[in-house]
């Protein structure tokens, strides 16, 4: 094992950054895009393919990023964009529409990224699929909201029982 990473790649690894890059990138399970300052899509790891809805990943270079989230997200997804344009990390969850009727739900970050001059170049999104915390999220409520419902009726039950038993005491 190497010495750890603080700025850059340390120099034994320059001469195969490429390929250590490339084996970073494809063995990480987020969504990792390099997007051009327009907003079109430069580079996609293979765990893009899940977000984008796209098997062939190389279909989706040269296409708009924004043109894969559904209508009712790309306000979020466009403020997101704009703020990393502008400079600023940006983070968003939004539901894209790969992912069947339920859809899939992704955290992205979205950073620029600078040159040696410190001018933008591109922009970097990171996206994780975050579809099945919501899912436990979701059903955990649910069965909140239906042990509450029972504990009310229960309440129910015992105040009905107990003015009935004082019914029947009154008449005796």
């Amino acid at each position: 094992m190497g010495p750890a990473v603080t700025g850059g790649l340390p120099h034994f690894y320059q001469r195969e950054s490429g390929d250590v890059l490339d084996a970073v990138l494809s063995n990480s399970r987020d969504s990792i895009l390099l997007l051009t300052v327009e907003g079109s899509i430069e580079y996609a790891s293979g765990g893009a393919a899940a977000l984008l809805g796209c098997p062939n990943l190389d279909k989706a270079l040269g296409t708009p990023w924004l043109d894969y989230w559904p209508a009712e997200a790309r306000d979020t997804v466009k403020q997101a964009f704009d703020a990393a344009g502008e400079g600023r990390r940006t983070e968003f969850t939004a539901a894209a529409r790969s992912g069947g009727e339920d859809g899939c739900w992704w955290e992205v970050a979205i950073s620029p990224v600078r040159n040696s001059s410190d001018a933008i170049t591109h922009l970097l999104a990171v996206a994780t699929d975050v579809t099945g915390r919501r899912r436990v999220v979701r059903d955990e409520r649910r069965r909140r909201e239906e042990a509450e419902r029972k504990a009310s009726h229960a309440g129910d039950v015992a105040r009905e029982m107990r003015h009935r038993l004082k019914n029947q005491l009154a008449v005796i």
